[in-house]
């Protein structure tokens, strides 16, 4: 499965203990914060 979190600008998801459960799939974490629609849809489209 491909998992895209957006908005992790404090870098802060691979501190969690849940992140462990993402294990085995494709994550994508994207630091920035996109607030134009069309260019924040494009990271869920690649």
């Amino acid at each position: 499965m491909r998992i895209v979190i957006p908005d992790d600008y404090q870098d802060a998801v691979k501190t969690l203990d849940c992140y462990q459960k993402l294990a085995g799939h494709e994550v994508t974490i994207y630091h920035d914060t996109v607030k134009d629609p069309a260019e924040l849809q494009c990271y869920f489209l690649v």
